[in-house]
């Protein structure tokens, strides 16, 4: 049986990994259609560039996201590839 405390970390980190993925899922096509219509579009012109910093923003925040929850950098590997390789 595995340990507990070892679950509730895998369990955090695979709720960064969903996290992240998430954000990519719905932020690339976001990006994609709000920077076209900032560039194309009057209406939404008018905000300028922050539209593109904000999608910009998400994108990145997926990226820590994933990067974080990967057992981050030099921290060694997953917990869930850990606890894997373990059994």
């Amino acid at each position: 049986m595995p340990d507990p405390a070892a679950n509730a970390e895998v369990l955090r980190s695979l709720g960064g990994l969903v996290r992240g993925l998430s954000a990519l899922f719905w932020g690339l096509p976001s990006a994609l259609i709000i920077c076209f219509y900032t560039a194309r579009a009057e209406g939404i012109r008018a905000f300028g560039i922050l539209p593109p910093l904000v999608c910009a923003g998400w994108l990145a925040y997926g990226l820590w996201q994933l990067e974080a929850s990967s057992g981050g950098s030099g921290s060694g590997a997953a917990p869930w590839i850990a606890l894997n390789c373990s059994a």
